[in-house]
């Protein structure tokens, strides 16, 4: 049997991860392949003053987490040396920088470039960036069940939760006024891509909980959900700051945050792991269009460019295994 903890030369090991890499090739875009005129337009003249401060302050909010994550996945392989593991992490480590040109680009149309310059002196954008740090650093951990405790948050807390709160918040703009379409089409690829990260985490856990059962034991849990508990506050924290100017009309923030919980709770599930938070179904169902498009074969933007496309029945796998 492999151990992926130990070196592999070419042959592939653990065969079934590499879907992962071509699902980000199969969906490959840029910034460029999008217009946002329109867009700009919608902002400047569809939007009341807490509407586009929150647009503002949530493409902030995702540019400093997307500028932060692309260094963990290009060194997973230091840990995880097999070559399939090498192949997704480098793919992911280049689709992480696109995203990160991508919200810089959005940042610099909105006029917000010096406001990002300075976002981490908000006491929020700093504590969130304290704690998304400790768990990107956490590839150098001394052992390597503090290594898999680092991959463990790094997938539930950054990949699979941290910023899917303020893509729901864009993603809501055009589902309920029907404006920044194409805001929206980068949205949509960037979150799809990014939960394809975080299944792709998951399976690296649960390959390293089989190989290691002992190291998920009760003091691995209580560390996971202390964790997730101090994340769930830090992103309310951040939530907060958001919708400073004043909630969404058509989005309350009870809402977001019952989908933040929700996100939480299906991240420990894909590990097998049972929920940490009790849900409003009720407070849910607003953000159910959101979840519904996450599980969708393919996004694209409104106005016929590139599509960004998930359908994978050419690579001999079934998609369910993604979604």
């Amino acid at each position: 049997m492999p151990n992926i903890f130990e070196p592999s030369g070419i042959k592939y090991e653990y065969p079934h991860l590499i879907k992962f890499a071509h699902a980000i090739h199969e969906s490959f875009w840029t910034p460029s392949h999008f217009t946002y005129d329109r867009d700009v337009l919608d902002f400047k003249t569809q939007l009341s003053d807490s509407e586009r401060k929150a647009v503002k302050r949530s493409i902030l909010a995702i540019g400093v987490v997307e500028n932060k994550v692309k260094t963990f996945w290009a060194r997973v392989d230091q840990r995880l040396p097999k070559t399939e593991i090498a192949d997704v992490g480098h793919t992911f480590a280049g689709n992480e920088v696109i995203h990160k040109i991508t919200y810089q680009k959005l940042l610099t149309l909105l006029g917000l470039e010096s406001d990002f310059d300075t976002v981490l002196e908000i006491p929020c954008m700093s504590g969130r960036s304290k704690y998304l740090t400790k768990y990107l650093d956490g590839v150098n951990s001394r052992s390597n069940k503090e290594f898999t405790k680092s991959l463990i948050l790094f997938t539930l807390l950054i990949e699979n939760t941290s910023l899917f709160t303020q893509f729901l918040i864009m993603g809501s703009f055009f589902k309920y006024k029907a404006v920044m379409a194409n805001f929206n089409a980068v949205v949509s690829a960037s979150t799809q891509e990014e939960r394809v990260h975080g299944k792709f985490g998951s399976e690296l856990i649960n390959i390293i909980r089989n190989e290691n059962p002992e190291w998920f034991d009760d003091e691995m849990e209580e560390k996971i959900r202390r964790s997730i508990r101090k994340a769930f506050k830090a992103e309310c924290e951040v939530l907060d700051w958001i919708l400073e100017a004043g909630e969404l009309s058509f989005l309350s923030k009870e809402s977001i945050i019952e989908y933040l919980k929700y996100r939480f709770n299906e991240s420990l599930s894909q590990i097998g792991y049972k929920s940490e938070y009790d849900i409003n179904q009720e407070l849910l169902e607003p953000t159910s269009f959101f979840e519904r498009s996450l599980k969708t074969t393919s996004s694209f933007d409104f106005f016929n460019q590139k599509g960004t496309s998930y359908n994978l029945n050419n690579n001999n796998f079934d998609s369910e295994d993604l979604w």
